[in-house]
């Protein structure tokens, strides 16, 4: 047979020299070595001449951007120099090992996978401390590969808690933490990459969330006169409908036929609630709305807190007026909606920062009040 079963050269490494700066950067520094070797007339180079094309034909495991990676860790280490980065797979550069750095950490590795020594003694590696903090180097190479330096000084407490808790040694913490940012760097682009495709997939889909400013279309409007929905109770139940939404966050892409739902049930009820009260009767006292009143205020998801608030004001306005009407809840009940219609506007609109009504809203006697459904004058 003429093929053999392992065709190509195999390529040295040193255990013990990976331990101390890193898998990738002994395997591509010892590779390195070996081909300057392997061009030198005497045996003897320790530069030489190469792409990242070439190497990544004869290391096919790695493409350029990881060789681009380690060969910038490689130059942050103070093992390897190079002319320039190469920006292409094309372009040569010319590289420099460092000969009696390389040569001593080499050696030192050897030694130390031949001695009982223990790691620290035989490599000086060293645990990482409390006060660590990248060199300006390593912010020079992340910064190269386009990684925020932001970003990567935000790591640091994470990388340093995360060593000490392994309790482990090591020569180059700042080659580890080059690491470590580019993988989670890499990891945050992808997550943002998936979130961008879902979101540009419920847009096509039509989906979307409820925005401020947002009115039923007329088809909607239509379909609920046609019902008999009174267009005042429509026009109060915008603001509502919109702040509830808002507050959940959702998307859809049927708001209009959740909008022409929403009234439909609260009309149901609305008129239910108010079917019986038909003899006109003057404000008393001690008149408090009835249950069904808060009931049909909290489909509109209206705090029963804030309408109970209004009750005081509402009955000493209409004692003082001594008007006869058929339904106290009725005009009780519009008396609320508008008012918390009034104060979704105005926190809209900056006018009231601090979310409450007290100092910020004038009293009902200072102001006309409707007197009639239909009568639209206070809702300007």
């Amino acid at each position: 047979m003429n093929d053999s079963v392992l065709p190509e050269r195999s390529i040295a490494l040193s255990p013990s020299l990976a331990a101390s700066i890193g898998l990738e950067e002994a395997l591509l520094l010892q590779h390195l070595q070996q081909f300057a070797l392997f061009n030198s007339a005497n045996g003897q180079a320790s530069s030489g001449s190469c792409s990242l094309h070439s190497l990544s034909t004869q290391l096919p495991f790695w493409n350029a951007a990881s060789l681009r990676r380690i060969l910038q860790s490689l130059v942050g280490l103070g093992m390897l120099m190079l002319d320039q980065m190469p920006d292409s797979e094309q372009q040569a550069f010319e590289f420099t090992l460092q000969c009696e750095r390389s040569e001593r950490k080499i050696a030192a590795s050897t030694q130390a996978a031949h001695t009982q020594a223990t790691p620290a003694a035989s490599l000086g590696g060293t645990r990482i401390q409390p006060n660590w903090q990248p060199g300006a180097s390593v912010l020079e190479q992340i910064r190269a590969q386009g990684i925020d330096a932001e970003f990567a000084l935000a790591e640091v407490a994470e990388f340093i808690l995360y060593w000490q808790e392994r309790n482990e040694i090591s020569h180059s913490w700042s080659s580890k933490f080059l690491q470590h940012v580019t993988r989670r760097w890499q990891h945050k682009l992808q997550s943002a990459a998936e979130q961008a495709a879902r979101k540009n997939q419920q847009t096509d889909n039509g989906y979307s969330g409820m925005q401020r400013g947002w009115q039923p279309n007329q088809d909607a409007v239509d379909i609920l006169l046609r019902m008999g929905v009174n267009r005042n109770f429509i026009d109060d139940a915008i603001p509502e409908f919109v702040l509830h939404w808002r507050e959940r966050g959702v998307e859809q892409k049927t708001w209009n036929s959740k909008f022409v739902n929403h009234i439909k049930y609260q009309w149901a009820k609305y008129t239910h609630a108010m079917a019986n009260e038909t003899d006109p009767a003057p404000m008393q006292e001690n008149w408090q709305p009835q249950q069904k009143v808060y009931d049909v205020l909290a489909l509109a998801n209206i705090d029963e807190n804030f309408a109970r608030q209004l009750v005081p004001e509402f009955v000493m306005y209409w004692r003082e007026k001594n008007e006869l009407h058929h339904s106290w809840n009725t005009k009780f009940l519009q008396f609320v909606k508008y008012q918390w219609a009034r104060n979704y506007r105005l926190e809209n609109n900056g006018e009231n920062k601090h979310g409450g009504r007290a100092n910020e809203q004038r009293k009902t006697r200072d102001r006309s009040l409707v007197e009639d459904l239909s009568d639209r004058s206070w809702a300007g």
